[in-house]
């Protein structure tokens, strides 16, 4: 599911979950070869 983002939003800080979710997927996301692709899907489950 695509998520838009509108043009005004409210600016929140991250939970430690939210930043650990975060440096985990940039790492994997590092990794990847991801050539000249402009976007990605990351699908999360439990």
């Amino acid at each position: 599911m695509t998520t838009l983002l509108p043009d005004n939003f409210e600016t929140v800080s991250p939970t430690d979950s939210d930043a650990r979710l975060a440096l985990e997927t940039s790492r994997i996301l590092a990794s990847r070869k991801l050539g000249k692709k402009t976007s990605v899907r990351i699908r999360l489950g439990e």
